[in-house]
């Protein structure tokens, strides 16, 4: 009998996690995009976010508490950030990949 190892790792672990881990500027420290966009309209893009991921981690694809979190486009030369989209991704991929700022 032959034994893919991949495939029995992949049984007692799940699946690899696709983590992307992105250092914060210090100047956006503690700038959370509510504080931006207002807490009522984030409320609003969030839930509409999370409903497209079908209640799924779009990393790791645990169906569980989901969070909405922005993307950054950072440019370090200009210092300028720019939103490009949102990525939901449940609590523990975010506290995994996020800056405690």
């Amino acid at each position: 009998m032959i034994v893919n190892a991949d495939t029995v790792w992949e049984e007692i672990v799940g699946p690899p996690l696709r983590l992307n881990i992105e250092l914060t500027p210090e100047p956006l420290w503690g700038i959370a995009i509510e504080d931006i966009v207002g807490t009522e309209r984030w409320e609003r893009i969030a839930c509409n976010e999370r409903g497209k991921s079908d209640g799924f981690c779009m990393r790791c694809d645990r169906k569980t508490m989901l969070e909405c979190d922005p993307v950054w486009k950072l440019d370090e030369e200009s210092r300028l950030a720019t939103l490009v989209g949102f990525e939901v991704v449940c609590e523990k991929c975010l506290l995994l990949t996020s800056s405690p700022h």
